[in-house]
């Protein structure tokens, strides 16, 4: 089930520095299993550019942290994913493309992962409820 921040939670994540952010989506993404992505309805990612123009695919915790940056003509494209799915589906090519993830972007940026950094990570924190993620071969 995706999380829904409270305004108070909201208003609070969305002040924190990137770092804290960060670890906030690791620790939602994490313990709810689902992030949000924009992608067409025929299950294509939708890429963006981050500010080195550099091509990489947003992540974020919760549909209303991505709608702060999305313009409202777009917001068809934000779709809920079960993270076991995303690497299922898209964790061999996004590696064969070098393609960048970038987690909770905001106006003031986000941060960039490698798909293969951006397991590990997710790994952590699927690892604290003894729980595995994807197996990568």
């Amino acid at each position: 089930m995706p999380h829904v921040p409270t305004k108070k939670e909201f208003d609070a994540v969305i002040k924190q520095s990137i770092d804290k952010r960060v670890k906030y989506f690791q620790n939602t993404v994490g313990g709810h299993e689902c992030m949000w992505v924009c992608m067409d309805d025929g299950g294509s990612l939708f890429a963006h550019y981050d500010g080195k123009g550099r091509e990489c695919i947003a992540l974020w915790p919760a549909k209303e942290y991505a709608e702060l940056v999305i313009s409202e003509e777009n917001r068809n494209l934000l779709k809920k994913v079960n993270v076991t799915y995303f690497f299922e589906e898209y964790y061999e090519e996004l590696k064969e493309k070098n393609m960048y993830l970038m987690i909770f972007p905001t106006f003031e940026g986000g941060a960039l992962f490698s798909v293969e950094d951006f397991h590990a990570f997710i790994e952590e924190e699927f690892a604290k409820y003894g729980d595995v993620c994807y197996e990568v071969h």
